[in-house]
């Protein structure tokens, strides 16, 4: 890593060389960060960092000042040089004062550490907690914190992809690119980047936009690339593929119909500072803003890029943080845009992290191409209750680019961000006045995108936490982008007084818009010349409507003056939707005017005084109860009913909020100090989680148990099966009960139940002793808990922002946990567990047909009135039983092959419910155990099979051969697979014309290879072909040979075959499984490799256009002479006789391996880096002996995998209850060997039950003419496995391997002979025999092969 001038910031070493390691991070957040007001240098310390000293001695941490530079005066700055160079010069000016005295101190420590001007940081390597202590000291320290771990927001799927072009990606359409393209809002003359893995700058799609491509061939990286990790030694790179992925989204076109970009004239710069560590990160925020040569020397703020995709954040759901805002407020500052993705928690409410999170981002969220939300986007609200994600783009199903020339489509919120970046792009292209206006640009983002109402997290139908402000749409966003026009203006007011936020709706014909009133009353806005229709309103007031016209260089005014709307009652009931009983203490809230009311004992609230109009009613969530919301009309007075669905844990507990508070106990436990604790006997015999308890052991760390004294101060989330358990955790955190602080106890009684009462008096978060809590567990004897709490200091510690709150059973295999590390706590608040009434569900569920129970089946209980499903499964004998919580339910049963069935249940307390089930399913018998047939070759017959659905449920049957053996005629074992050669010419294929007229710098090794100068010795490579398979080749060689390659040694080289199935004397279908090639030597080391399968339309030309891809796979491959590779690939594609299958295999600067003898069908190359970009003959370019071994193996049988001499019609059918089927099975002896062949009939089915599959035998004599040619091949007398035995006949040409014996056999009309037989085998001279064919007898050659000296 280069630092002597990358960031202005210092990095320094007591021995002068620095000793950077990449840092993983223990934990997401900063544990216990203080408070600005601690000044005590042990409080300025989080808990994690100090429990990492105490664990591990010296340690990396971070020192944080709090000193912050003053950016508000760069926004005014119109120059963008002098407006970065602002931004630049006031944080390290500000860096520089407030860490003088921390590098005086780092200095005189010799201690390595680097200085961070953009977070006004430093980083300190291997240190102690003395000197962490004594840093501390200096008042400019805000903070001395452990290290931090982000990554990247990883795709929740990945599909490979073809390089094929594929026309504009349906995400592109789905924001309207294109009608924006035709305006000319492109993206030309602005520069993006992204914080991410790096970016292939050599793909065809994005190599035209690097900035750093000099347009002749030559690249120049200085300011247009910084590698975060050294990771890449030759320009951008990309070690992941997600930053090629989003640069792709961003920009990428690669002029041949690969439309993937949404700004696709913008240019690009690059870091790869995602997410090696937290420096990494910082280090490339800052080059972001100032970057630098390759050397990270000479800065240049007028080279930053105009718009920053940032796809990566913390892993933690929900974690909040402040990790990176200082690098983000930096960049608003300097005018440039950043996007940031929401993340990919899932579907929960306030699942996004930092920084999408934060107030100071622009967060995106994922939607599908129906425009629905994506199960896996964040939701929010974010940071301090704002609106998160801010907008919402397409993330399901993208397509883009991927390292080495390649495509794939992923799922992500990563994938969505860069469509807001691009769309960014395309904006201030358009409008170049934008440039640098980053809140204008946020506001009119947020003005066109498409609402979409969805308000299960918050907030509003135009605004809210799933969709944000709604779809992205650029062609909106281009039609609101400001124009020459005029104002409206006008004052909002009621009886002559002005009304403050009213809101002002603009409607016109090309542009709506939303403004707020002042203090005063006025709104003012900047449009469009045209009509305009207003719609003021204001809560409490009757809205009212106007128009104005506006006239260029004009003012319009419309001024309101609102009456008063009528006010009306909002009441009703909170109750438990469970179990019907009344909720007490819940706050019913209604929104616009936020009002609200707390319910009574009764469950009974009334909010009075709520104008005329229309309302969302709510309650929060909890970690008591999911979050309610609905929408009411309020004409009159209006009753509304509000059904809270609270949490069960398994056992039935729940709890409920209130506002009782701390409760006070009487006598002092004497618990002074830290990490102490005391036992204490109770007034009654306490019942939790089915125990009865009569001590109590209570920690100065906030928790109680009944088992045995435990002072456990590092709070987990429960259950956990680790210590203290049976507990009751009040405020688990690493507390201090020195000074005037301990512990009280006291029997007492609450509305006539005996309680017991342990309190928390004065105690405060270690090192924070100026944070005094009061909290207390009250005990009743009926089994309730009662948390209570009292006047908090306000510090998101003392809120529960590293504690946990909640109880636990014995065996810490359930809980019921409030909160853990939320700061959820607030004055006065009470927090109640308790059992809910609880019966039983218990029965058995059999099978309808046998009437046997079923093993496994699930049972699945839903609350009617909401809430989360319980499911358990039955025992061997298809019995169950669960407890669960009164109230109606319905149960569903189910097994896998079965028919699921439910129905209504009532729970009802202490009582047994009996609710059995039969599942119905169907059931196959079939008549016949065996299929035979005896045919000459060429022969066929037809042999039936009855199938019965005797079972009770229709039954889908599949129908298919499988497992195919062959043995030939006089051998006792079964052949392996053969590879063919044509049997006739090649079909021929038409390239594109000129296709190759512009190829340079092919060379047939790469650049040093001694390849060709030191008689390295040929290897063979000829793949194993699998028994039932075959494999056909257009070479007639197999042997690797020197100097045969051809490759372009500066980018990627596609080498591709075709092959037509009836060439090789297949008469059926050919189904491809895999593809086989050899290496020659690579360029670059290991190296990845795609092959792909493609097919050709009959009398199309050759070129990728015309290809439709069918299957892929990847390997990668080794710098080694002779390495031979297959890869499997899955389709389902069958290949006709007559049709073209094209084999393609791709990586950068892979030489091949071939060799100069004869090929049946040309070698094609194509490669964009070297003026190849269609596929081109390769002895056309200039490379006749380059024959390159490239063949591919499958079933020549139907798409199904079954062998081609056995067909079973009908192949799939559903049978109802009953009812047969006859399937007829068509032996057909169109094989090229005489023999035995065994396969079985598979009788796929959706039934329960295991149908034996049929065996099906054919017997095929050798024709009269036919003679068999048979050997074994040794080495040095040894018997030589996988040995190459070519017969080469006068018709035709066969290629074998021998057996673990070193044999081989193969039966062929005397006609073929004579043959040559030839024979290799790696590490042994070839040998050569002529042989003959004799009609009706076995001719025998063996062949000893020499070692090679």
């Amino acid at each position: 890593m280069r630092y002597s001038r990358l960031g202005r910031s210092a990095v320094v070493a007591a021995t002068g060389i620095l000793a950077v390691t990449a840092a993983m991070f223990a934990a997401p957040s900063f544990a216990g960060t203080p408070t600005a007001d601690d000044t005590a240098p042990a409080a300025k310390l989080t808990s994690t960092l100090e429990s990492t000293f105490e664990k591990s001695g010296p340690t990396d941490f971070w020192l944080r000042f709090s000193d912050k530079a003053n950016l508000g005066p760069a926004s005014s700055i119109k120059d963008w040089t002098e407006r970065g160079q602002y931004v630049v010069d006031a944080l390290e000016k500000t860096a520089k004062a407030s860490q003088a005295g921390a590098v005086a101190e780092l200095e005189a420590a010799k201690v390595t550490y680097k200085t961070y001007a953009i977070s006004n940081a430093i980083l300190v390597k291997d240190a102690s907690e003395d000197l962490a202590l004594k840093l501390a000291a200096d008042p400019e320290i805000k903070t001395v914190h452990e290290r931090a771990k982000l990554s990247l927001v990883e795709p929740v799927k990945k599909e490979a992809s073809t390089k094929a072009p594929q026309g504009i990606e349906w995400g592109i359409d789905f924001v309207n690119a294109p009608e924006a393209w035709e305006q000319g809002a492109t993206g030309a003359g602005i520069v993006v980047s992204s914080v991410d893995s790096g970016t292939d700058y050599t793909h065809p799609a994005l190599v035209d936009q690097y900035r750093g491509n000099n347009g002749d061939g030559s690249f120049t990286h200085d300011y247009n690339w910084y590698d975060a990790y050294d990771d890449c030694s030759n320009g951008p790179c990309d070690l992941d593929g997600h930053g090629t992925h989003t640069m792709g989204t961003m920009v990428g076109d690669d002029g041949a119909g690969n439309q993937i970009g949404v700004a696709p004239d913008a240019e690009w710069i690059e870091t790869n500072g995602c997410c090696g560590s937290d420096a990494g990160l910082l280090d490339s925020g800052w080059w972001l803003l100032e970057p630098t040569d390759a050397n990270g020397e000479n800065p240049d703020v007028s080279k930053r890029p105009h718009v920053i995709n940032n796809s990566w954040g913390w892993n933690g759901v929900g974690h909040i943080d402040s990790f990176f805002d200082d690098v983000n407020a930096a960049w608003n500052a300097a005018g440039q845009f950043s996007t940031w993705s929401s993340g990919n928690p899932g579907s929960m409410c306030q699942g996004t992290s930092s920084p999408g999170a934060n107030t100071l981002t622009y967060a995106v969220g994922a939607v599908d191409s129906s425009g629905n939300i994506a199960s896996f986007s964040g939701r929010g609200p974010g940071q301090d209750g704002l609106t998160k994600p801010n907008i919402a783009a397409p993330g399901v199903n993208v397509r883009s680019s991927l390292p080495g020339g390649s495509y794939g489509s992923y799922n992500g919120t990563s994938m969505a961000a860069p469509h807001v970046a691009g769309a960014v792009a395309a904006l201030w292209s358009y409008n170049p006045t934008l440039v640098g206006d980053v809140e204008e640009t946020r506001r009119l983002l947020n003005e066109a995108a498409t609402d979409v109402d969805d308000t299960t997290c918050g907030g509003t139908a135009e605004n809210n936490n799933v969709y944000g402000e709604g779809h992205l749409d650029l062609a909106r966003l281009i039609a609101l982008a400001p124009a020459e026009g005029g104002t409206v203006a006008g004052t909002v007011t009621s009886g002559g007084e002005p009304i403050e936020g009213a809101t002002v709706e603009l409607d016109g014909a090309t542009l709506d818009r939303t403004l707020t009133t002042d203090a005063e009353g006025h709104f003012s806005a900047d449009v469009y010349v045209g009509d305009y229709e207003l719609t003021a309103s204001a809560f409490g007031f009757v809205t009212e409507t106007g128009s104005a016209a506006v006239a260029e260089d004009a003012t319009a005014t419309v001024d309101f003056d609102l009456a008063e709307a009528p006010k009306y009652t909002v009441s009703g009931a909170v109750t438990n939707a469970s179990t019907g009983a009344p909720v007490a203490g819940a706050e019913v809230m209604l929104s616009p005017g936020n009002l609200s009311a707390t319910s009574g004992a009764n469950g009974a609230y009334t909010l009075a005084g709520v104008p005329e109009g229309t309302y969302t009613i709510f309650t929060e969530g909890s970690g008591c109860a999911a979050p309610t919301s609905a929408e009411v009309v309020v004409t009159g007075n209006k009753t509304h009913n509000v059904k809270l669905v609270f949490s069960y844990d398994d056992h039935g507990y729940f709890c409920a909020e209130g506002s009782s508070g701390v409760r006070s106990g009487t006598t002092a436990l004497g618990l002074e100090g830290d990490d102490v604790s005391g036992a204490v006997d109770l007034p009654f015999s306490f019942p939790l989680y089915g125990g009865s308890y009569a001590k109590a052991y209570v920690s100065s760390n906030g928790h109680v148990n009944f088992l045995a004294a435990n002072t456990s101060y590092s709070n987990v989330a429960i259950p956990a099966a680790g210590v203290p358990n049976a507990a009751l955790y009040a405020f688990w955190d690493d507390l201090d009960t020195r000074g005037a602080a301990d512990v009280f106890t006291g029997a007492t009684t609450v509305d006539g139940v005996d309680a017991f009462v342990i309190e928390w008096r004065d105690v405060y978060p270690r090192g924070a002793a100026d944070q005094l809590m009061d909290f207390s567990v009250t005990l009743f004897e009926d089994g309730r808990v009662e948390l209570g709490y009292g006047d908090l200091p306000g510090a998101d510690r003392t809120l529960g922002s590293s504690a946990t709150v909640g109880i636990e059973n014995a065996n810490g295999s359930i809980a019921t946990q409030y909160s853990f590390n939320t700061a959820s706590l607030s004055d006065s608040k009470s927090i109640t567990f308790d059992m809910a009434p609880r019966g039983t569900v218990a029965g058995v569920v059999k099978d309808y047909n046998t009437k046997s129970g079923i093993d496994g089946a699930e049972v699945t209980l839903t609350p009617a009135g909401g809430g989360n499903a319980k499911t358990v499964t039955t025992g061997a004998d298809g019995s169950y039983s669960v407890d669960t919580v009164t109230g109606k339910y319905a149960v569903s049963f189910a097994a896998p092959d079965y028919q699921p069935i439910s129905r209504n249940i009532a729970v009802t307390e202490d009582t047994t419910l009996t609710s059995n089930a039969q599942l119905k399913a169907g059931r196959l018998a079939v008549t016949q155990t065996s299929l035979d047939a005896g045919l000459a070759m060429g022969g066929s017959v037809s042999r039936n099979l009855r199938i019965t659905n005797s079972g009770s449920a229709p039954a889908g049957v599949n129908l298919g051969a499988a497992g195919e053996e062959v043995v030939i005629q006089g051998e006792k074992s079964t052949s392996a697979g053969v590879t063919k050669s044509v049997t006739k010419e090649a079909t021929k294929v038409e390239t594109k014309p000129e296709a190759g007229s512009k190829a340079s710098g092919l060379t047939s090794s790469k650049s040093g290879s001694k390849l060709g100068s030191t008689g390295q010795p040929s290897v063979t490579a000829l793949a194993p072909t699998p028994a039932g398979e075959t494999t056909l080749s257009h070479s007639t060689s197999h042997e690797v040979a020197q100097a045969s390659s051809v490759a372009c040694p500066s980018g990627t080289t596609t080498i591709l075959r075709t092959y037509s199935p009836g060439d090789f004397g297949i008469s059926g279908g050919f189904t491809p499984t895999s593809v086989s090639f050899a290496v020659q030597e690579t360029a670059n080391g290991n190296t990845p490799v795609t092959a792909t399968l493609y097919t050709l339309p009959e009398g199309a030309a050759f070129t990728f256009a015309n290809l439709t891809p069918i299957g892929s796979g990847t390997t990668t491959v080794r710098d080694e002479f002779g390495s031979l590779y297959t890869v499997p690939i899955a389709t389902s594609t069958e290949i006709a006789p007559d049709d073209i299958l094209v084999v393609g295999v791709a990586g950068g600067a892979v030489y091949f391996g071939g060799n100069p003898a004869a090929e049946t069908s040309p070698t094609y190359l194509a490669s964009d880096a070297c003026g190849t970009p269609e596929p081109t003959d390769a002895a056309g370019l200039g490379f006749p002996d380059s024959n390159i071994i490239l063949d591919v193996t499958g079933e020549a049988g139907g798409a199904g995998g079954g062998p081609a001499w056995l067909d079973i019609q009908p192949p799939a059918f559903t049978l109802a209850p009953g009812q047969s089927v006859v399937a007829v099975a068509s032996f057909t002896a169109a094989v090229d060997q005489p023999g035995t062949y065994t396969a079985d009939v598979v009788i796929g089915n959706n039934t329960p039950y295991t149908v034996a599959p049929v065996p099906a035998t054919m017997t095929v004599k050798a024709p009269a003419g036919w003679g068999k040619i048979t050997g074994t091949v040794t080495g040095s007398g040894e018997p030589l496995e996988g040995a190459v035995v070519a017969l080469d006949g006068v018709s035709y040409d066969v290629t074998l391997r021998t057996d673990a014996d070193g044999g081989y056999a193969y039966w062929m009309q005397k006609s073929n002979a004579p043959l040559q037989v030839v024979v290799a085998a790696d590490g042994f001279v070839p040998a050569t025999k002529k042989a003959q064919i004799v009609a009706g007898q076995t001719t025998v050659y063996d062949f000893d092969l020499k070692p090679l000296e």
